[in-house]
């Protein structure tokens, strides 16, 4: 699927060893350059006023423009997500799936998998599990790492605990850690349906 093409390759080495780089001209060619790895480009959000239907999981008092809310206590992780099957075309949450447990963020991942349409994006910003963010909140309950996602979508049980099959028709998109100083670093990760 185009979507979830590398937006950057590591060249290949010359004879002398050199690599060539095209000119970083935005934060993605930095990245490229300075760390010398490939990623996957971030999608970006759709409009719901012009592109369908979206919905902010967890937002609490940010309120996002068009997107449906789904936030306690009127709604709670476990609950199922109003809507038909591939009817949306983008799920946003920031700082909420941290306060959900384990087998709730599965559940919840398993109905964005439910409701989203190919092609549509699940974006996720969770505090990174060193950081300090992450420790000082106790009503924290999962860390989050870089390689969580693709652990959860690799095991369509993931946990015998959970008693549960699921087959993912999700993938790893855009998945970095970020942030503006260091105590307080968050992953930022876009499932895309595929």
């Amino acid at each position: 699927m185009e979507r979830l093409m590398y937006d950057s390759r590591v060249p290949d080495r010359d004879p002398d060893g050199k690599m060539f780089f095209p000119a970083p001209y935005d934060l993605g060619g930095v990245f490229d350059v300075a760390m010398i790895r490939e990623r996957r480009g971030f999608i970006p959000l759709p409009d719901p006023n012009f592109d369908g239907r979206c919905i902010d999981i967890g937002g609490g008092n940010k309120i996002l423009d068009g997107y449906d809310r789904l936030d306690w206590p009127e709604w709670s992780a476990g609950m199922p997500i109003p809507g038909d099957d591939g009817t949306v075309l983008g799920v946003f949450s920031a700082h909420a799936l941290d306060h959900m447990t384990g087998e709730e963020v599965v559940s919840l991942l398993m109905e964005v998998d439910r409701v989203l349409a190919p092609g549509g994006t699940f974006t996720i910003v969770v505090p990174h599990y060193a950081s300090q963010l992450s420790a000082e909140c106790i009503e924290h309950k999962s860390r989050f790492g870089i390689k969580t996602w693709r652990n959860i979508l690799a095991n369509p049980a993931y946990s015998p605990h959970f008693n549960r099959q699921h087959e993912w028709s999700l993938a790893v998109g855009f998945n970095m850690i970020m942030g503006v100083e260091e105590r307080n670093t968050v992953l930022v990760t876009q499932l895309v349906k595929i």
